[in-house]
C-alpha cells in the first residue's frame, strides 16, 4: 500500500465567501480532468452544481473543463478543497470508506487566512 498525496491545491478565489470541503479524489485512472471531482459525469457533484447555478458545463474532460469550473467558482465566490492531504487506500478503490492512515489538510488555517469565508459545505458525512 502506497501513501497517496492529494494532487490538487485548495482552490480559493480572492473573494471566496463559501468553502466546499470534500474528502479525497478517486483513483487517477478515473480522472477526466485535473481538478476537484475529476471523474466528470461519473460523479454527481458537477451535475448538481449545474442544477444549483442553472449553468451548463460545456466541457467534461481536460484543461477546458478545469478552466470552466474555476471561472464559475470565481464568479460565485466559491472555494473548494478536500479534508484529506495524504492517505492510503486499503482496498485499492476510490471509496472513502477504504481510506486509512489519513493525514488531514489544515482547513482551520485556510479559514483563518480567508476570514471572508462565512459558509462551509461538507460533501460527505
Amino acid at each position: 500500500m502506497i501513501m497517496e498525496i492529494h494532487p490538487f491545491e485548495p482552490f480559493v478565489p480572492q473573494k471566496a465567501r463559501t468553502l466546499i470541503v470534500g474528502t479525497f479524489p478517486p483513483l487517477v485512472q478515473y480522472h477526466d480532468f485535473k481538478f476537484y471531482y475529476p471523474n466528470g459525469t461519473g460523479n454527481r457533484f458537477w451535475v448538481i452544481i449545474e442544477y444549483v447555478f442553472d449553468h451548463k458545463f460545456q466541457y467534461w474532460k481536460g484543461d477546458l473543463a478545469v478552466k470552466e469550473r474555476k471561472i464559475l467558482f470565481n464568479k460565485k465566490h466559491i472555494a473548494i478543497t478536500d479534508m484529506i492531504d495524504k492517505c492510503i487506500r486499503s482496498d485499492g478503490n476510490s471509496s472513502d470508506k477504504n481510506l486509512c492512515k489519513i493525514e488531514f489538510r489544515n482547513i482551520y488555517k485556510l479559514l483563518k487566512n480567508k476570514s471572508e469565508i462565512r459558509k462551509v459545505i461538507l460533501t460527505n458525512k
